[in-house]
């Protein structure tokens, strides 16, 4: 309830609880409050479809992932960072009410092509919400595309001065450093009285419930090549399907590693532990070799 509170108040802010401590449900709830539609809410491909349930369970809402038939009378619209330049043109005929960036820190980079893209689209979007729960990755200039997406880089002073403040300037033989960091307390304190709210589990232990379980449902990337691999499955008889069960599950989770990965890394940006059962052995080393480090 705060965490809406504060995005109703203040229209444009990064939401930067913990992972788990529902900043979709609340991103969500402050968009059909205010019946800020349509919306479009831009994430990690590996979350597509965790956002449909969340919408689903929260709203009596229809959402619709973009793609290359796309309707006009939609609430939600979904898409994925890497497919948003294919649909600009689209997006920009919607009018837009609200636009919500899932993992934010995906737009860092200033320079990207991503960060660009999603700069184009938010010109004129009354409410605009951002989610992370790193929102500095590593050092403050992560913060700077980020705030400027909300709007909220102006009450900095601008980049200039905010790269001054905050982000320790070096000067080197090819022109300045900005990769580092300084004033990180008044920079808390400012991000908190503008723009930006954060929660741990441990803030907020007694709300929460044991244990939740999601499903993550996911597209798989190279769709044309797993169906000739379940074609080539369905067309045996019974006692071959029966034989060749493993190799099929098996090359299903193949071709998933890359979504795979897109959710581990998620949890380690954030601080996070996690662990992760794999039923083939091949697996296991694909993510041993993905994760050198790891247990």
């Amino acid at each position: 309830e705060i965490g809406i509170l504060f995005a109703l108040i203040n229209k444009k802010v990064i939401i930067g609880d913990e992972m788990g401590l529902g900043k979709s449900l609340q991103a969500i709830i402050t968009v059909d409050i205010t019946k800020a539609y349509p919306c479009l809410i831009v994430c990690p491909s590996s979350l597509k479809y965790n956002w449909r349930g969340e919408i689903d369970e929260a709203t009596d809402h229809e959402s619709h992932f973009l793609n290359g038939k796309n309707p006009v009378n939609k609430n939600f619209y979904i898409i994925n960072y890497e497919s948003l330049h294919k649909h600009l043109d689209f997006i920009k005929t919607l009018g837009l009410k609200s636009i919500i960036f899932d993992e934010s820190h995906y737009l860092k980079n200033e320079g990207a092509k991503r960060t660009q893209n999603s700069l184009e689209v938010v010109k004129n979007i009354e409410y605009r919400l951002e989610l992370t729960g790193t929102p500095v990755l590593k050092v403050p200039l992560d913060l700077v595309s980020q705030l400027k997406l909300i709007n909220k880089l102006e009450f900095f002073g601008g980049k200039d001065k905010f790269l001054e403040s905050y982000c320790s300037p070096a000067k080197t033989t090819f022109g300045t450093d900005y990769n580092g960091a300084s004033n990180l307390e008044s920079l808390s304190r400012a991000l908190r009285e503008i723009c930006f709210i954060r929660r741990t589990k441990k803030d907020v232990l007694k709300e929460l419930p044991e244990k939740t379980r999601t499903k993550i449902l996911v597209d798989i990337p190279n769709i044309s090549e797993y169906k000739r691999t379940l074609n080539d499955f369905l067309s045996l008889d019974k006692k071959n399907k029966l034989r060749k069960i493993e190799d099929f599950r098996q090359s299903v989770a193949e071709y998933k590693i890359s979504l795979i990965k897109e959710i581990i890394d998620d949890f380690l940006d954030n601080n996070q532990k996690i662990v992760v059962f794999a039923y083939h052995r091949s697996i296991q080393n694909r993510l041993i070799e993905l994760y050198p480090d790891a247990c």
